[in-house]
Parts: structure tokens; sequence; C-alpha cells
């Protein structure tokens, strides 16, 4: 790799000679090496991703017990709601003594 990197920082970009054999075989064996090594991290990501992905559609199946929970509490607390204005209205209608 520091010879790639020696041979490119010396290389004259302006000339139009092209590059040298051996700077293309180290280029290419450099390159090969990168997307090997590239190739394994994303397939280790994949499987981190795949099992958070089947962690979380476990926990969605589990869920229902909850939302179940949670509706019944919305809807008792929709129901305590809709009672205390017709108490309150009553409260008020009755002529105080």
């Amino acid at each position: 790799m520091d010879q790639l990197l020696q041979m490119i920082q010396s290389a004259d970009p302006t000339d139009n000679q092209s590059d040298s054999s051996e700077l293309l075989q180290l280029e290419g064996s450099l390159n090969s090496g990168f997307t090997r090594k590239k190739h394994s991290e994303l397939s280790d990501l994949n499987v981190k991703v795949m099992e958070a992905l089947s962690l979380y559609a476990k926990l969605m199946n589990e869920d229902p017990v909850y939302a179940m929970y949670a509706k019944l509490q919305s809807q008792q607390y929709y129901m305590q709601q809709q009672q205390q204005p017709a108490n309150a209205a009553q409260q008020v209608q009755t002529p105080m003594g």
C-alpha cells in the first residue's frame, strides 16, 4: 500500500503516458482486498439488521395483549369524560335551598 501511494504521488497527471503495469497490478490487488473486507463488514451488518428485524417482528406479535389493555384504558377514560359534563350540568340546574 505504501509503495502504491508513493507511485501515485510521484506520477505526473499532465503527461500522456499510461500507468505502469506495476502500478495497475498494485492497485488491483489493493482494490480486491478492500472489496473482500467491505463485503465481510456488510455481511456482518446484514446479519445484525436481520436479527433486529426478527426481534421487532416478535415483539410486535406479542404486543396485542398490551394494545388491548391500552384500548381498554382509553375507553374507560373516554367514558369518564362523557359522564363528567352530565354530572356538572345536573349540579348547576339543582336549585340551592
